[in-house]
């Protein structure tokens, strides 16, 4: 956001996308969801990896997008043996 450093958030349903953009100390931590979803939320959230989900004591996957990403990247730097 200009010259200001910024964090999106997306948050989706079937209901309804609710899109959050944080700035400062806490841009990426775990407080947005919490904050976001609320102490009684009680669905499942598909996230990325970001460690900021991991304290988060909801049911979570992992996004197959991300983790393609990811193994790719692994697959990359592994040298094979000839």
């Amino acid at each position: 956001m200009g010259r200001q450093n910024a964090w999106p958030w997306v948050f989706s349903s079937k209901a309804a996308t609710i899109y959050v953009v944080r700035t400062g100390k806490g841009a990426r931590g775990h407080q947005v969801p919490e904050d976001i979803l609320g102490p009684d939320f009680d669905g499942y959230l598909v996230v990325s990896g970001l460690k900021s989900y991991d304290v988060l004591e909801v049911a979570k996957d992992r996004c197959n997008g991300h983790l393609l990403r990811r193994c790719k990247e692994l697959h990359d730097t592994v040298t094979t043996q000839e």
